[in-house]
C-alpha cells in the first residue's frame, strides 16, 4: 500500500512499519557518515534488525545511502591518517597586531603511531603482530593436539598442591 512517500511494510515480528522514500535514506546516509552501526540505524528507525536489513535488500536508494555514506566517512577518516602517518602542511589565517589577517602554514610532522597503524593493516606480512602458534600431535587427530597440550601442562605442573587458606580465611 503506497500513500504519497511512504511504503507500508510488514515487518518480521507481523508490525506493519512505515517506510518513507525521502526522508530515511536522507537519514540513513548521516547516520552512516557518523558511523553508526546497522544495529543502532535500526534503534534510531524504531524498527527491528531485520526491517532495516529488509529495507536495504528492497529499496536500492537507502541501501546506496548506507554503503556511500560509509564510504565517505571510511575515506575521509583514511586521508586525515595518511597525512598524520606522512606530515602535511596546514594553513591558517590569524589577527595580526595590526589588524590585518594573515594566513600563516604549518607544518605538523609525521606522526610515528600513525604510521604503525597504517602499515600494520596495510602491510600486515610485513608490519603486522603476528603470533606464531606451534601446534603439537598428529594434524589428522585433533584429539591428539588437545592430549599433547594437556601433556605439556602436566610436565609444567609442579607436583605439590598449591597452597590452600585454612578453613578461618588466614594465609598461615
Amino acid at each position: 500500500m503506497r500513500k504519497n512517500d511512504r511504503v507500508v511494510v510488514l515487518s518480521e515480528n507481523g508490525s506493519y512499519t512505515n517506510y518513507n522514500k525521502k526522508e530515511h535514506p536522507i537519514l540513513a546516509h548521516r547516520l552512516a557518515l557518523l558511523g553508526v552501526s546497522i544495529r543502532d540505524m535500526a534503534n534510531v528507525f524504531g524498527v527491528a534488525h531485520g526491517t532495516l536489513d529488509f529495507w536495504m535488500k528492497n529499496y536500492s536508494d537507502f541501501n546506496e545511502a548506507i554503503n556511500s555514506g560509509r564510504f565517505i566517512a571510511d575515506s575521509l577518516v583514511a586521508e586525515k591518517l595518511y597525512e598524520r602517518a606522512t606530515g602535511t602542511t596546514r594553513t591558517k589565517e590569524v589577527i595580526s597586531k595590526t589588524g590585518e589577517i594573515v594566513e600563516l602554514s604549518e607544518e605538523v610532522l609525521p606522526d610515528v603511531a600513525a604510521q604503525q597503524y597504517w602499515l600494520e593493516r596495510r602491510q600486515r606480512n610485513q608490519w603486522g603482530k603476528n603470533e606464531v602458534v606451534t601446534l603439537k600431535g598428529d594434524s589428522e587427530s585433533p584429539l591428539e593436539f588437545i592430549l599433547a597440550a594437556i601433556a605439556e601442562e602436566e610436565n609444567e605442573a609442579s607436583p605439590l598442591p598449591a597452597a590452600l587458606p585454612n578453613e578461618y580465611g588466614d594465609d598461615d
